[in-house]
């Protein structure tokens, strides 16, 4: 039997910049993400990684580990 544990996050959760090792260990146990309202206008853009230090939005962490191609292809998300 597959035991499954659903989170939900506020998007301002997900917002918050932390460090790699961070969002390691808050994904650790996640087989998807789902970023509801992330789109929405006015909401703040997620910038190319030279813009941020160590620490990024969940996001920006997301997109460079899991889908790099489809990330780099958007001029501006």
């Amino acid at each position: 039997m597959c035991q499954t544990n659903i989170v939900r996050f506020l998007t301002g959760t997900l917002r918050k910049k932390k460090r790699d090792e961070e969002w390691d260990k808050f994904f650790s146990s996640s087989h998807s993400v789902h970023f509801f309202q992330s789109s929405h206008t006015g909401g703040d853009k997620i910038m190319r990684p030279k813009n941020y230090g160590r620490d990024r939005p969940a996001m920006l962490y997301l997109a460079l580990n899991h889908c790099p191609a489809a990330y780099y292809a958007q001029r501006i998300f």
